[in-house]
């Protein structure tokens, strides 16, 4: 008898199960999302591009005069260096450190509106250091019987004097950037800056006085501390003509 054939196995048709994907409803959410940043990113592009178009120079220029009228400031005012500005205070509101201060926060404000324009930026920044050097300048020369050593000194004001070194140097610090942007505004933007008055003689003035405010500093820093340093002097001690003077004691030049 022939043997019979095994009869082949059915081969069973596996389902693949669909993997989860994304529904209509959510790519329309996605693309939707996409569509709201997309618009965002484009609308923040013109308001930045408008905004930096609307800053000019005469426009903050025109913003600055405000401020100054409010504050009583004008470029003026430092032409002829700090020293000059210091005994020939401003007429008939002179500026005292508190009233500096708070124009500094103003100018800085508009400082942050004006950075996309270089002449402007250069022009407001050089207002904040130079009200910024003439803030330390008057804090250092509030009293100037204990601060500087030109009038005589003595030991125990050693420590006003090295404070008021200190605030010279700050300002002087200020200063310097102040020159450095006026003399780049009127390098590179000759007809800006010709419309607030700044030429090479006020640039120069003005670097002159910072130079001359900075030999001061130095001078009385190495004189206090080479008749004050460690040691315990009880006399007072005067400058007359460019000498040491004692009590009792010999000259000795400074």
């Amino acid at each position: 008898m022939k043997k019979k054939q095994p009869m082949p196995k059915k081969i069973e048709k596996k389902e693949h199960k669909k993997e989860p994907g994304i529904s209509k409803i959510n790519k329309r959410r996605i693309l939707y999302l996409i569509c709201v940043l997309a618009a965002f990113i484009i609308l923040a592009g013109i308001i930045l591009y408008l905004k930096s178009v609307s800053v000019s120079f005469p426009n903050t220029l025109e913003k600055m005069n405000i401020l100054d009228e409010k504050y009583g400031l004008d470029w003026d005012d430092w032409q002829y260096g700090f020293d000059y500005l210091w005994y020939h205070p401003r007429y008939p509101n002179p500026l005292n450190v508190e009233d500096i201060e708070a124009a500094l926060s103003k100018f800085e404000k508009l400082k942050d509106e004006v950075k996309s324009n270089r002449p402007s930026l250069l022009m407001v920044d050089a207002r904040i250091h130079l009200l910024t050097a003439e803030k330390y300048m008057r804090i250092t020369k509030s009293k100037p019987g204990r601060n500087f050593v030109e009038n005589g000194f003595s030991c125990s004001d050693q420590p006003y004097v090295l404070e008021a070194v200190k605030n010279l140097n700050t300002s002087i610090f200020h200063g310097k950037i102040a020159v450095s942007e006026l003399s780049e505004l009127y390098e590179s933007y000759k007809d800006d800056a010709k419309s607030i008055d700044i030429s090479p003689f006020y640039i120069k003035s003005l670097n002159e006085s910072f130079s001359t405010l900075a030999e001061q500093g130095a001078m009385n820093e190495r004189t206090i501390n080479r008749y004050c340093l460690g040691a315990k002097l009880k006399e007072n001690i005067k400058i007359i003509n460019g000498s040491i003077v004692f009590e009792n004691k010999g000259n000795e030049t400074a």
